[in-house]
């Protein structure tokens, strides 16, 4: 599907070391901040949860994600990562009357088992892989690949941000302070 006509969709790349939320309009990128919790934090939370070693515990991880020995200890670890996002989403409905209405998640640890239907629960919004849109060909963020139709690269939107001039010099918002590592 398309972006909304009004609202805006939640894209979150979950990496390796730190995960990206950015909120997109037909307008383009309306906002967007980093929280420095992502794959290697979550493999650390199984590893000391079921005490077994690093190698041991991202493969349980991968395997077992949000369902059976892993879910407990998964939901607990991405908490901070939705209070955050809870936040940001309130701020954008408040100061810009900007609803969120759809979810895509990105990166490394999108593709845990179950996590979509997690997220899905916890925010009561469509969550899904990535498909494609116009935008995102335009700019060069698909590329074509085996195990899906076509991958989403945010490092991308670093090519898009040249054309968001006008959105340089919004405030930004820490919605980070809370979340001790």
């Amino acid at each position: 599907g398309g972006l909304p006509s009004t609202g805006a969709t939640l894209l979150l790349d979950v990496g390796a070391r730190t995960s990206i939320a950015s909120w997109f309009t037909k307008a383009g990128l309306r906002f967007s901040f980093n929280i420095p919790m992502a794959g290697q934090y979550f493999t650390a939370q199984v590893q000391k949860a079921l005490k077994i070693t690093p190698l041991e515990a991202e493969r349980v991880k991968q395997r077992f994600g949000f369902e059976a020995k892993t879910k407990a200890v998964l939901e607990e670890a991405w908490q901070p990562i939705i209070k955050a996002i809870n936040e940001a989403m309130s701020y954008l409905q408040l100061e810009s009357q900007l609803p969120t209405t759809a979810v895509t998640v990105i990166g490394g640890s999108a593709l845990l088992p179950g996590l979509l239907d997690w997220l899905h629960e916890q925010w009561k919004l469509p969550v899904a892989l990535p498909t494609k849109l116009l935008w995102q060909q335009k700019y060069g963020m698909v590329v074509k690949s085996n195990q899906e139709e076509g991958t989403l690269m945010l490092n991308a939107v670093g090519l898009v941000l040249g054309e968001l001039k006008p959105y340089r010099d919004w405030p930004t918002v820490n919605f980070i302070n809370s979340i001790v590592l």
